[in-house]
């Protein structure tokens, strides 16, 4: 009881100072950002730079960051514990706005030690035959174009899935930037490309009933701004280079 009282009452200053900071036009006291884990190897996201302007426009601004998967970011949210979340899309989320930003490529993936990393051509069929693991909170997305998959673990975040790919006993699903790094030392092989990848939507959620502050209009806008400034290199080529081939994946992202 000591503890919530606690945690109310910090609440309630913290609010008080961003009111009284928004009527002198100033963003003020404290702002509480929920992000889902592995995300900070996206250079389209680039949190990094996102967080440098931020500080350098609302430099009185106490900013907490909270690391978590979905499912912990949004019982924070639900607690008052984090002011909002940037998450992949979640199905069926009642009393929070989802405001889509953003969107990530996954491939599916084996490792090394699996049989079908040597395979020269891996086949539907041979995927299917496999034992895969997939994360709970993405509502079955990872069996849409596999969907006779025999899924033999369940993971509540990347790292844990990368976890169970690397080991070679199973396949899954990875974002293509986290993934770059193993395959770049010829630890993972993406399988069925395009065909079977996948567009995760990440999306900005908050309550339904809290109006943003003015801190966190401005960090939503930086990430905005960031995420709407970014070019792959394919696309910092000179004109003359070859355009890249445009991918085949199921969009599921309406940005």
């Amino acid at each position: 009881a000591v503890y919530e009282y606690s945690h109310s009452l910090t609440s309630a200053i913290a609010r008080f100072e961003q009111q009284l900071g928004e009527l002198r036009s100033r963003a003020t006291g404290m702002l509480r950002v929920g992000i889902v884990d592995a995300t900070l190897t996206d250079k389209a996201l680039g949190l990094d730079d996102v967080i440098n302007q931020f500080v350098a426009r609302a430099s009185e601004v106490d900013l907490r960051i909270t690391i978590g998967s979905p499912e912990q970011l949004i019982a924070d949210l639900a607690k008052n514990g984090i002011d909002f979340a940037i998450s992949p899309r979640i199905a069926y989320l009642r009393g929070f706005s989802q405001d889509e930003f953003h969107c990530e490529i996954h491939s599916l993936y084996c490792s090394e030690r699996h049989p079908l990393f040597t395979k020269k051509v891996v086949t539907k069929a041979d995927v299917e035959a496999a034992q895969i693991v997939v994360r709970p909170y993405a509502n079955k997305s990872e069996l849409r174009h596999i969907p006779n998959a025999k899924v033999g673990a369940y993971a509540s975040n990347i790292e844990a899935q990368a976890m169970y790919i690397l080991s070679g006993r199973f396949i899954g699903y990875l974002p293509d930037h986290f993934a770059a790094i193993f395959e770049q030392k010829n630890r993972l092989r993406p399988l069925l490309v395009p065909e079977a990848q996948i567009r995760s939507p990440f999306v900005i959620i908050s309550p339904n009933h809290k109006e943003p502050s003015l801190a966190q209009r401005i960090f939503v806008q930086e990430l905005r701004r960031r995420v709407g400034a970014y070019k792959p290199s394919s696309e910092l080529k000179e004109a003359s280079a070859a355009a890249p081939v445009e991918l085949s994946v199921e969009d599921e992202c309406t940005a």
